[in-house]
């Protein structure tokens, strides 16, 4: 009779082998750079590589056993839009975007892709010990640039179509309210009119003066008039915009302050710069009512970023939803109440600035204020040139 056995030195060897694959599988585990981790159907991890202990800012060797979402995240629930769920019922790979707030306040946002493995797990000897069906293997990319990228280039195309539209109708009612105008002055100078006839024509005249200043809004959004730059100082752009909304931000119930870096210039048009500003400004100090309540406060802060200028506009008012901030560069959109302002303030604002070649953007929170954020190229204020002596940024 012959017997086979497995002899001690196999055995040894055999256990080399497994642990010799089993550190090779781990480094390439740890050398992978996207965050990856496994979880069971309780959504707690079995095993993190190391960007994945990096993401959670914990050590990897004690992140097993313990949830996912409080790890990585620190949320005692499951993430919404969390694709694990989904990937498990149809045990085919599924992916979504996970939007978190860090500690700062500010969204990041994660492409979490979850794919279902069957886990068999072994002893040293090659027996099968336990299949775990409910594993799902799951890869995060921090893809928060690259969705506001996307969003800023769906804004762009959604503002060139409306200005191309605009531009059209307005064109073809800038004549006929000319005539409305005219028309209306001649009937309220005519001598045999009778006063109560005069205020009729007084009250004609000025809506269609009201019609016209929206429709030279919406020329100047669809079609920006000729840009004269120059270099700029910032300072210069900030005092003429303070001068021109005095009466709004100077009085007694609110708090404005205003702190701008030394140095900062920007090429460009001064006249059209400061009337961004001075519709910002407006803005911030509507967002409080009239007149404002108590604790009402404005900042206005340039500084310089890099190669840009950033000019913010901050108020703590009653801020924005979502769904009016997705909206709030449309034209005639406004968050007024009817009657007060065109809607096309901030459309013309986001013309000028992009003609400038820089981007406007907005935060806000209801009842925690907004931000409204101008960037421009930066340039030194060594020499003050025209454009046609095409000046370079710093």
């Amino acid at each position: 009779m012959t017997a086979s056995a497995t002899s001690p030195d196999d055995l040894l060897r055999l256990i080399r082998v497994v642990e010799r694959a089993k550190q090779t599988w781990q480094a390439t585990f740890d050398a992978i750079v996207d965050p990856i981790g496994l979880v069971d159907g309780e959504l707690r991890i079995v095993r993190g590589n190391v960007a994945y202990a990096r993401l959670a800012n914990a050590d990897v060797r004690h992140i097993n056993g313990q949830p996912c979402h409080l790890v990585l995240f620190g949320s005692a629930s499951p993430c919404i839009d969390c694709p694990v769920g989904a990937a498990r019922a149809t045990s085919t790979a599924s992916h979504s975007d996970v939007r978190q707030v860090d500690e700062s306040g500010h969204e990041r946002i994660f492409l979490v892709r979850a794919f279902p493995i069957a886990s068999l797990l072994h002893n040293p000897w090659g027996e099968s010990l336990e299949r775990r069906e409910d594993v799902v293997a799951c890869q995060y990319r921090d893809v928060t640039e690259e969705r506001l990228l996307e969003r800023r280039l769906a804004q762009s195309e959604k503002m060139a179509a409306v200005g191309t539209l605009a531009g059209g109708v307005a064109h073809e009612i800038n004549n006929p309210i000319g005539a409305i105008m005219a028309f209306a002055e001649l009937g309220r100078l005519g001598s045999d009119a009778d006063p109560s006839s005069q205020e009729l024509f007084a009250d004609i005249e000025e809506a269609a003066r009201r019609c016209k200043k929206i429709v030279q809004g919406l020329l100047e959004f669809s079609r920006p008039t000729r840009l004269r730059r120059t270099l700029v100082a910032v300072t210069d752009i900030v005092d003429g915009a303070q001068l021109l909304c005095h009466h709004l931000i100077h009085r007694p119930q609110l708090d404005f302050q205003v702190h701008v870096e030394a140095g900062l210039g920007v090429m460009g048009d001064r006249t059209q710069l400061e009337q961004v500003l001075v519709n910002l400004l407006s803005n911030a100090v509507g967002a409080f009512g009239e007149p404002p309540r108590a604790g009402a406060n404005v900042r206005l802060v340039a500084r310089r970023d890099g190669n840009h200028v950033r000019l913010s506009v901050v108020d703590n008012g009653v801020g924005m939803s979502p769904s009016q901030l997705s909206r709030i560069f449309e034209p005639f959109y406004s968050t007024k109440p009817e009657g007060q302002g065109t809607g096309l303030g901030l459309t013309v604002s986001y013309g000028i600035v992009h003609s400038h070649g820089g981007t406007l953007e907005a935060e806000s929170s209801p009842g925690e204020g907004s931000c409204f954020t101008v960037t421009l190229p930066f340039f030194a204020l060594e020499s003050r040139t025209e454009d046609s002596h095409d000046p370079t940024p710093d």
